[in-house]
């Protein structure tokens, strides 16, 4: 049975947690200190673990930072009070916690998300992933860069330092330069320094898992430059949709969702010559990449890409982006904004392409409270768009 670790220090938060999950769908364990849920964990197979930060002697970051290392197969959730944005934001930048909730938190919706984490879980880690991550010759994995970057932020290293470590890195470096000077952050640079400031450290964070997954992957640029194209535009299309549409910023962790939302397709082009014609019979017969990926590989893009993003501990919205931004109405997704919003633009992004295996769920309009035509009017006012429209029959 799966276990499920519970840590705070706080007696009556331990007796309403007892409370919450009274039932036997999976183990319970209890703490009251950090170091207690870390003899546990040490002694005991531990499935998911969710903690308070606030703590005496042994506080969550240090728990969090420590599971993370030497666990990282535990899932880690955070919980924290709502008055505290600093805590959630250091969480972020050092991806301690794929889940963030803050106190004081709705009993149900508490158990429901905890339980969609467990079951997204056990979705990763199939029979058939593993036998697919078996029979590939090689993985992506997070270059030099990213560690020290983490490392530095959790130091609170000056951004002049950071900038410097970019600098050192050309390829990194044009990359971060050129999504910085792109429209949707609306200012001009050629300072690494002032790049960084303009994006942002968890932005720049998920530019360099991408960029680094699709150079060290290519052998061949054509199809695999196209892909990152269609990666960048989804980011911009998101962050349009999000400003333009819903009339909000995009939440900040979440604003490289678009980017990584397909890195399982870059994984298996490098690792199957033929994922190349799999693609064109997709566009050619109109049947969705999915089937033929099912078919062939016994799990597909989607679910590679989110296990990768799970296994680099990014946040648990990134993870959902990959797995269901093809079904984004899935009642098993937590950020259903996010992932909604990451398959309005996977679609208008293909449109712009004219990739016609792809359709858009029309449910999601409605739930994003959207008009269809108010979309499309954004685009054509923001980018120029003449919109390639596909027979849309999903209700």
């Amino acid at each position: 049975m799966k276990v499920i670790l519970f840590v705070d220090d706080e007696n009556l938060i331990i007796r309403n947690l007892k409370n919450i999950f009274d039932d036997n769908m999976y183990e319970y364990v209890f703490k009251n200190s950090g170091v207690d849920a870390l003899e546990y964990i040490k002694a005991h197979p531990v499935d998911l673990l969710c903690t308070d930060i606030i703590m005496p002697d042994m506080d969550g970051f240090q728990l969090l930072d420590y599971v993370k290392k030497h666990y990282p197969k535990i899932m880690r959730i955070a919980l924290t009070d709502i008055g505290h944005p600093n805590l959630v934001r250091k969480l972020s930048l050092e991806n301690l916690a794929q889940l963030h909730v803050f106190k004081p938190w709705n009993d149900t919706d508490l158990k429901a998300n905890i339980i969609k984490i467990m079951k997204m879980q056990t979705a990763l880690h199939t029979e058939e992933m593993m036998k697919m991550l078996q029979a590939l010759d090689s993985l992506p994995t997070l270059p030099d860069i990213y560690e020290t970057l983490v490392e530095m932020v959790s130091m609170d290293a000056p951004v002049d330092d950071i900038a410097a470590l970019i600098e050192e890195d050309q390829s990194t470096a044009s990359v971060i330069l050129r999504v910085a000077n792109s429209a949707y952050y609306g200012r001009k640079t050629g300072s690494i320094h002032q790049a960084v400031m303009n994006i942002g450290l968890n932005n720049l964070k998920s530019i360099i898992i991408a960029n680094s997954v699709f150079e060290e992957l290519t052998d061949d640029m054509g199809m695999l430059m196209d892909m990152w194209q269609h990666s960048t535009l989804v980011n911009k299309l998101v962050t349009a949709i999000y400003s333009e549409c819903l009339k909000k910023p995009i939440p900040g962790i979440f604003a490289s969702a678009g980017l990584l939302h397909d890195i399982g397709k870059v994984v298996l082009y490098h690792n199957y010559e033929d994922y190349r014609n799999i693609i064109d019979l997709a566009s050619e017969t109109g049947i969705s990449i999915n089937e033929y990926e099912k078919v062939l590989f016994g799990v597909t893009h989607q679910d590679l890409g989110a296990y990768l993003l799970n296994l680099w501990g990014l946040p648990f919205a990134y993870v959902e982006s990959s797995m269901h931004h093809d079904k984004p109405m899935d009642h098993r997704i937590i950020n259903k904004e996010l992932v909604a919003v990451v398959h309005l633009a996977n679609y208008y992004a293909n449109c712009y392409r004219r990739e016609e295996e792809y359709s858009a769920d029309l449910k999601v309009y409605t739930f994003l409270k959207l008009e269809k035509d108010h979309v499309e009017k954004m685009l054509c006012d923001e980018f120029k768009w003449r919109i390639h429209d596909k027979a849309n029959n999903n209700s």
